[in-house]
C-alpha cells in the first residue's frame, strides 16, 4: 500500500498490535448473505449499448433476480455453486487499485476523491476489475493493507461514494459479467469479506523504515471469518505492487505493476492494460483451473505463471 507512516499509527517502539484487538465491528463489513452469482466474462460494454433491457441495478432490490439470472446463464444449482471451490483474493489498495497522494501535493491534475489532507488517483480499470471479483461466484474479496483500519474504511467509503456519485450522474459504461449488465456500482466495502489491517502484518526486518511491514498470512488465516469461510494455503491469494510484502508468500500472491505518479500523470492516468491483464489471469486461469479436482493456488502459479510474476 505504498507502505506504512508514522502518522498510520504504526509505533516501532511498542510493535505490533494483535489482530484480535485491532478491528470493531464497525470497522468490518462482513459479506452479504446473498451472494450474486456471475460467470466472470470480461467486459463487453459495447453488447451492453446494443441491449440496455438487459441492464440490471445491482445496487437494488433486484439482486435476488440477479442471483437467479446468473445462475440460468452459468446453468449452475444451489448444490453446484455450493460445491465450487472458492478462493479468496486479498486485494491491496494503494499502489494497485489507487495512487495516494498524501500531502496533496499534486496540484495540476484533478484528484478522483481526497480523504482529509490525502487525494486518492483511481487507477484506470479498477472499477470493472471490483465489478467482476465481487460479482464472481467462484470468489470472495477482502481487503490487505499495512494501513490502520479506523483510517482504511473512510478511504474505501469514500473509493464507493466517487463510484456511486458516477452513477447516479448517468456516466457509468455498462459492465458486462456473465449474462448480466451491471449500471451502477458494487460498492468493494460492503461486499468484502474483511478490511484486513496492520496487526495482520508482520514487521520487516529488512525495511528501510523502522515501520515497514510485511504480509503474514498465517494472521489472516488466523481470523475466524476465514476459518468459516474455508480458507487457507490450497485456496488463498493475494494481489500485491510491492514485492517486498510478500517475498515469504510467493507461492500464494501475483505482483503487479505498481501505479505509480509517472503512470498516473500520462495520458488517460495510465493504461488499463495492468488490471485487465490481472482480471484476464483470473478469469482465464486460475479460477477456471480451481475447480479441477485437487488444484491449489500455488500449483496453479507454479505451472500457469502469472505474466511477469
Amino acid at each position: 500500500d505504498g507502505g506504512t507512516t508514522k502518522n498510520e499509527d504504526v509505533t516501532p517502539s511498542t510493535g505490533l498490535r494483535s489482530p484480535e484487538s485491532s478491528l470493531s465491528e464497525r470497522d468490518i463489513k462482513d459479506p452479504k448473505s446473498d451472494e450474486q452469482a456471475s460467470s466472470g466474462k470480461k467486459v463487453d460494454a459495447a453488447a451492453a449499448a446494443e441491449n440496455p433491457a438487459s441492464e440490471i441495478n445491482c445496487d437494488s432490490e433486484e439482486e435476488d433476480s440477479l442471483s437467479e439470472a446468473l445462475h440460468r446463464e452459468l446453468k449452475l444449482s444451489a448444490d453446484a455453486e455450493s460445491e465450487m471451490k472458492k478462493v479468496l483474493v486479498l486485494l491491496d489498495f494503494n499502489g494497485t487499485l489507487v495512487f495516494r497522494d498524501k500531502d496533496c501535493s499534486i496540484r495540476n491534475l484533478k484528484a478522483d476523491y481526497s480523504v482529509g489532507h490525502t487525494q486518492f488517483f483511481i487507477r484506470p480499470f479498477a472499477r470493472e476489475l471490483v465489478c467482476h471479483l465481487v460479482n464472481d461466484p467462484r470468489c470472495k474479496v477482502a481487503i490487505y493493507t499495512s494501513i490502520m483500519a479506523k483510517n482504511m474504511r473512510p478511504v474505501l467509503d469514500a473509493f464507493d461514494d466517487h463510484y456511486q456519485q458516477m452513477s447516479s450522474a448517468g456516466r457509468f459504461e455498462p459492465i458486462r459479467v456473465g449474462g448480466s449488465t451491471f449500471s451502477t456500482h458494487s460498492s468493494l466495502l460492503q461486499h468484502c469479506v474483511g478490511v484486513f489491517d496492520q496487526p495482520f502484518n508482520a514487521p520487516d526486518p529488512q525495511g528501510k523504515k523502522q515501520w515497514d511491514t510485511v504480509r503474514d498470512l498465517r494472521r489472516i488465516w488466523a481470523d475466524s471469518r476465514i476459518r468459516i469461510g474455508g480458507f487457507g494455503p490450497a485456496n488463498t491469494l493475494m494481489v500485491e505492487a510491492e514485492p517486498r510484502k510478500v517475498r515469504d508468500w510467493r507461492d500464494n500472491s501475483v505482483v503487479i505493476e505498481e501505479y505509480t505518479i509517472g503512470q498516473m500523470s500520462s495520458p488517460g492516468r495510465g493504461s488499463t492494460a495492468v488490471l485487465s491483464r490481472l482480471l484476464a489471469y483470473l478469469d482465464d486461469v486460475l479460477l477456471p483451473q480451481m475447480q479441477r479436482d485437487g488444484a491449489t493456488v500455488p500449483q496453479i502459479l507454479r505451472r500457469s505463471p502469472y505474466p511477469g510474476h
